[in-house]
């Protein structure tokens, strides 16, 4: 390792070590905890991406991998009430240069791949040939200073800085879009949370005073306006987020009803039916009858199944889709958030 990288991380660890320190103690319960529930769900996961991979495999003959577009338009006409923010998301990464963004994750990606088997390689060497890899003979922080060395070694800084920056831009254009397109609710919900505060404080403000001490009265209206706010902008991101239910279900019923029917051609027991003319094309056509029935009727039922249920996920999808439920709230919190 060179010395320039050993004084480098040798002064990070003396900062962590005095500044970092009682951090650290406190949120070391956390982390064990934390290490505890990966290392027990690892080897599920594991099992669950291999059955995938396998039914992927089993399913390849039957151009399963073509019901992509059928599977977002089904997820958008019966969930897109649930993922507002997130759909919204992904709608303005689309339009907000997506191509020039995925330049930018490639060059990552080259570099992960291309650190990954420089480590793989490292993870080999047996340099005193005692017949035990190097890596196996070292302790954790020369094991995190080795790989941090070749991580330096492989990676190209500039690229990677022009990358980060990139995304982050792109990023911060998301934001900027969506903060635009949820402008509306946002203000809403404000404008109904202070005419809240202001019918309530005159009822509030005083019971409020008798039950805590003087000390804290500063803190009341302060509060009141704040949980208010926050209740109308629940308020009006509900409105929004029936109205975004309902244009999903639409636009969702559209897109599954095109994919099932170009999936259906490349079955040949189905081809026959829905392609007589032999162009590859369904003879179903987008903004045919038959094309208008068929979504209308994903539609309608995807829209009145979302406010059955109140926008909810129900079992096990709840638990499924919990990464991208979070997601969706973090998001939320970033547009709502000024």
């Amino acid at each position: 390792m060179t010395d320039a990288v050993r004084r480098a991380t040798d002064v990070v660890h003396q900062f962590a070590e005095e500044k970092l320190k009682p951090v650290f103690e406190k949120v070391k319960p956390y982390m064990a905890m934390l290490l505890q529930a990966l290392n027990f769900i690892y080897p599920y996961l594991v099992m669950a991406y291999e059955g995938v991979m396998k039914f992927y495999e089993a399913a390849k003959p039957y151009h399963i991998d073509s019901l992509g577009p059928a599977f977002f338009g089904f997820f958008l006409a019966f969930f897109g009430g649930h993922f507002v923010v997130l759909i919204a998301t992904v709608e303005a990464f689309r339009t907000c240069g997506w191509d020039r963004m995925k330049q930018h994750l490639s060059v990552m990606y080259k570099d992960i791949m291309k650190v990954k088997a420089a480590s793989a390689e490292d993870d080999k060497k047996d340099e005193d040939h005692d017949g035990i890899a190097d890596v196996k003979q070292i302790g954790s922080q020369d094991l995190v200073m080795r790989k941090f060395d070749l991580f330096l070694t492989e990676c190209d800084p500039e690229a990677l800085s022009m990358a980060i920056s990139g995304l982050n831009s792109g990023f911060i254009a998301v934001l900027a879009v969506l903060r635009v397109k949820f402008a509306k609710a946002v203000t809403l919900g404000a404008t109904i949370g202070e005419a809240m505060a202001n019918n309530i404080e005159p009822f509030l403000v005083p019971s409020l005073e008798d039950l805590l001490e003087t000390k804290y009265h500063k803190w009341i209206r302060p509060a009141i306006q704040y949980t208010c706010k926050s209740i109308g902008i629940s308020i009006a991101f509900f409105i929004q987020r029936i109205l975004s239910a309902f244009h999903s279900s639409i636009r969702g019923g559209q897109i599954f009803t095109q994919g099932i029917l170009e999936y259906a051609i490349k079955v040949p027991q189905l081809k026959k039916y829905l392609d007589k003319d032999g162009d590859n094309k369904p003879d179903i056509m987008p903004g045919s009858k038959p094309f208008l029935a068929i979504s209308a009727v994903v539609a309608i039922l995807g829209f009145t199944s979302q406010m059955t249920v109140g926008f909810s996920l129900f079992f096990p999808l709840n638990i499924i889709l919990f990464p991208f439920s979070i997601l969706e709230y973090l998001m939320t919190w970033f547009v709502a958030d000024q």
